[in-house]
């Protein structure tokens, strides 16, 4: 099979870099000068945790055109609908949307087998080179409980290093990563690009469980699942999301590259999720003074 990534951002970059390095046929679409640098030197990509550097000679391109099996569209939510005609004419039966997404039903195309996931890596682009912190994780499936492209998911992803979790409750899945997330990112901008004084911020720590618990309420009432199942109870039994944001907090590294950097370059994607859930809130009534005040100070 042939597969394009679509956007070539530190998620896009190394998901191309893995179904690479799987020997699958793959392509990357990368814009202006990030497309000639990969095209002179390849793609780099440097590991911030071992420092070892990755050259792979991948082919670039700055169109979509010609024919593939799948497009993973790896870009921020915001700029999906910019290209959203283009992929609905693509040649592609298949197309995989990555990233943070409140608004699943948007994407969905008649004549084309829509999936959607979240790959986990984190890093920024820098110097010419992806500097990246890349977990090889995919969450990926349908959205309507079917498993009827689970066969598909596995095939894409045979022979590469990355370790999939199948789950065709995908819309489920990301409000609720959203839900767990937006917190962080707002904790980010409020210590100014940094978690450190988290650790010993216990107001700041019950202020962010209590908008995740709002958050999560909110998409219950509108009859979500929280998923993965047991993030509901971990978070409102405090403890464990309390140790977990500190020992986040304690490693500035981890922090910086998956919650800071990304809160910082995706401020819009996050003011998106944050708008998204103000419109739950307003449609279903439930309660939002935690998430009003960590989202507006």
């Amino acid at each position: 099979m042939k597969y394009l990534v679509y956007g070539a951002g530190v998620l896009g970059c190394n998901l191309a870099h893995q179904l690479f390095q799987g020997q699958k046929d793959v392509v990357l679409l990368a814009r202006n000068e990030w497309y000639q640098t990969i095209q002179d030197q390849g793609l780099v990509i440097r590991n911030r945790l071992t420092h070892m550097k990755s050259i792979d000679k991948i082919q670039v391109t700055q169109n979509l055109s010609g024919a593939y099996d799948v497009i993973f569209v790896v870009l921020q939510n915001t700029q999906i609908d910019l290209i959203f005609d283009e992929l609905q004419n693509a040649d592609c039966k298949n197309i995989v949307f990555i990233g943070n997404n409140m608004n699943v039903d948007r994407y969905v195309m008649t004549d084309k087998n829509v999936l959607f996931g979240f790959y986990q890596a984190a890093g920024k682009r820098e110097n010419k080179e992806v500097c990246s912190f890349d977990m090889k994780k995919i969450t990926i499936g349908r959205c309507d409980g079917s498993n009827e492209s689970d066969d598909l998911i596995r095939d894409v992803f045979s022979g590469t290093k990355i370790k999939v979790n199948l789950c065709n409750k995908m819309d489920d899945h990301l409000k609720s990563h959203a839900a767990f997330i937006l917190p962080f990112a707002f904790a980010s901008y409020h210590y100014n690009h940094s978690l450190k004084p988290l650790k010993k911020d216990e107001t700041y720590l019950s202020l962010m469980i209590n908008a995740t618990l709002e958050m999560y309420d909110a998409l219950i009432a509108k009859g979500y699942e929280i998923l993965p199942k047991g993030d509901y109870e971990y978070s409102k039994e405090g403890s464990s999301y309390r140790k977990f944001a500190k020992t986040l907090s304690n490693l500035p590294f981890l922090a910086k590259a998956c919650v800071c950097e990304h809160a910082n370059t995706g401020k819009k994607e996050m003011l998106y999720l944050k708008n998204e859930f103000e419109k739950m809130f307003k449609e279903t009534g439930m309660t939002s003074t935690a998430f009003d005040e960590i989202c507006n100070q």
